[in-house]
């Protein structure tokens, strides 16, 4: 097998994969499934990865180096950080559903990339403290926490969308959705730095 093919074979297999997870979590995917969506025989999948288990892993260190890319191209302004991220959310939903499906079958134990995940988030909080400078030690906000605000605002009506349905009649997935969200975030971010700066 050329060097090209076995690429392609890879993307094919781990994008199968990554929808599988996302829909089923680990426990509940099946390699026999994700060798059908990927058209490749099941035995690729294991001369690739091993196993199940390696799989995930190669899954989850893709993601990883997308958001490490993602993080490194973010701004650092507030509110244009949380636009930012607000797309990036709405284009790869199936990253969110792999943090649930995490969250329930590992609850508290270490997880797949963890340090290398922390460090992203840590870059993050590190964008927003830099971005805002001394006004946050002026009023003890932790930078941090702030950024924790801003990922629910994103994350939770995509990770939550019957809750998201039950309380703005709307789907998350709507247009008029998501602009009703951005003008939010926007405003959030414009009421939150001037308390800020201004304290």
């Amino acid at each position: 097998m050329t060097k090209r093919n076995s690429e392609d074979t890879t993307k094919k297999i781990l994008k199968a994969a990554l929808s599988e997870f996302a829909n089923k979590g680990f426990a509940g995917a099946r390699v026999d499934e994700i060798a059908k969506n990927a058209q490749v025989n099941k035995r690729m999948i294991y001369y690739y990865f091993k196993n199940k288990q390696g799989l995930y892993e190669a899954v989850m260190e893709k993601k990883c180096e997308m958001k490490e890319k993602a993080v490194a191209d973010q701004p650092s302004d507030p509110e244009e950080l949380m636009k930012y991220w607000m797309e990036i959310c709405y284009t790869d939903i199936d990253f969110i559903r792999l943090m649930q499906w995490e969250a329930l079958e590992m609850g508290w134990d270490p997880v797949v990339c963890e340090e290398k995940r922390a460090e992203n988030f840590r870059v993050c909080s590190e964008r927003i403290q830099g971005g805002l400078g001394q006004q946050l030690e002026g009023v003890g906000v932790r930078p941090d926490f702030l950024h924790l605000c801003f990922m629910a605002m994103n994350w939770f009506p995509l990770a939550f969308p019957q809750i998201t349905r039950f309380v703005t009649g709307l789907n998350s997935d709507q247009e008029e959705f998501k602009e009703a969200q951005l003008d939010v975030i926007s405003h959030f971010a414009k009421l939150a730095v001037p308390k800020i700066q201004n304290p």
